[in-house]
């Protein structure tokens, strides 16, 4: 038996799902809820960080930093560190 399987709306195509099981999902009654609740969890979590952080202070950072690497080490093998 072939399923209809079409690419879900949701997850931006990433995933098959039966057309039946799309619609029966899309047609929830609570789904804007669920998506209301989910979109309301993701903006307290980012409000979590209140002090903004200054792309200067990096910048001198990495100023400092770059110049200590070993330029004989090819960049995808360095440690996330560098």
């Amino acid at each position: 038996m072939v399923k209809d399987l079409v690419q879900c709306p949701l997850c931006d195509g990433l995933a098959k799902i039966p057309r039946a099981q799309l619609i029966s999902e899309l047609s929830d009654p609570f789904l804007l809820k669920k998506v209301d609740n989910l979109l309301a969890e993701l903006h307290a979590g980012r409000n979590l960080c209140s002090e903004p952080v200054s792309a200067g202070a990096a910048r001198s950072d990495f100023e400092t930093q770059v110049h200590s690497w070993n330029p004989a080490n090819p960049m995808w093998k360095r440690s996330p560190k560098e």
